[in-house]
Formats: C-alpha cells, structure tokens, sequence
C-alpha cells in the first residue's frame, strides 16, 4: 500500500514510469488521503499534473559567459587562479566530443 500514517497525517509513496512520488496528503481520515492519492495517480495518468517541461540545458559555450562571472567573483585578486578557469574551459570548447555540444 502506497497509503501510511505518520503522526496521525497520511502520507503517500508510489512510483509512476520510473519516478518516484512521495509526500504528505496533509489529512487524517484515511479514506480521504486514499481519494487524494487515487486522484493524484489520475491525473498523472492522464497528464494533468502541473510538471513543466525542464528547459533545454544550455550548451558549453552559452554556460561559458555565467562561469567565468563567477569564477571572477569568487576568486577577486587571484588572477592566476581566473586564467586556470579560462584557459581550461577554453579546452573543454577545442575537445571534439564537447565541441559538438557548444
């Protein structure tokens, strides 16, 4: 049963194509949090769930410019240590397999 009691609160764990989905049904009659999780599996079924799609991921070279922001920012006066980061991300760009990706 995906259906348990935890301090006189009804939680609920089950796992629907490979994800895991696990939380409170903040109620304490069990029949009710029996309806909540049924619900909830529903509209998981039928994609009514508010799960955005995750935005694309952005490639090494449109990543690049917020690194070194913050490589900047965190290393203020290390100069040395900034030009590491740059030259070696520079590397991660000529790398073929990484290339294609930028």
């Amino acid at each position: 049963m995906s259906l348990y009691r935890r301090n006189g609160i009804f939680w609920y764990d089950f796992e629907y194509e490979g994800q895991r989905y696990r939380g409170s049904t903040k109620l304490r009659n069990e029949r009710l949090a029996q309806k909540y999780v049924d619900a909830l599996r529903t509209n998981l079924a039928l994609g009514k769930v508010g799960l955005a799609e995750r935005p694309a991921s952005p490639t090494l070279r449109q990543f690049q410019k917020q690194f070194l922001e913050l490589v900047n920012s965190n290393h203020d006066g290390y100069e040395r240590t900034r030009e590491f980061y740059q030259t070696s991300y520079e590397k991660l760009l000529v790398y073929t397999p990484y290339g294609i990706l930028s």
